[in-house]
């Protein structure tokens, strides 16, 4: 498997003890990048500058994808790489990951986060938070789609 550098600010992947792959989220400060409050109205965050490094404080009850400045590439045959947030982000930081991210050879990685406790959550560029596992998807279990009109 390899993996596309996109961001000049792109953290390496770093596979884990247990062949996990670690994911960092870039951002540059004065970034604007799209939120989602609980009542699913869209809604900009800045990112800015914090003890050195670029950081946004996501609010409570607030959603959203953070870019890593990676695409996947070259995955094994029948695999797809899904993307959570790691343990700990959730029990030190209160966020979690509504739904993992299901990624292909050719797509980027984002790391979805929604932030479930009642403060705000500093999240940090280059900090990791974002953990990635191979799924084994054979073909022959994929059901067809058909389209009804």
């Amino acid at each position: 498997m390899k993996f596309i550098i996109e961001s000049e600010r792109a953290v390496d992947p770093k596979l884990d003890s247990w062949n996990f792959i670690d994911f960092a989220p870039v951002f540059g400060a004065g970034q604007r990048m799209s939120a989602y409050n609980a009542w699913n109205k869209e809604f900009p965050i800045v990112s800015k500058t914090t003890r050195n490094a670029p950081s946004l404080h996501l609010p409570p009850e607030t959603r959203m994808a953070l870019p890593t400045g990676i695409v996947v590439e070259d995955l094994p045959e029948d695999h797809i790489l899904e993307v959570s947030v790691i343990s700990s982000a959730t029990m030190q930081m209160g966020i979690h990951c509504p739904a993992p991210l299901r990624v292909m050879n050719g797509e980027p990685i984002f790391i979805n986060v929604h932030n479930i406790s009642d403060t705000l959550v500093q999240i940090t560029s280059g900090a990791y938070l974002g953990l990635g596992r191979l799924i084994h998807v054979p073909k022959d279990e994929v059901l067809s789609v058909k389209s009804y009109k």
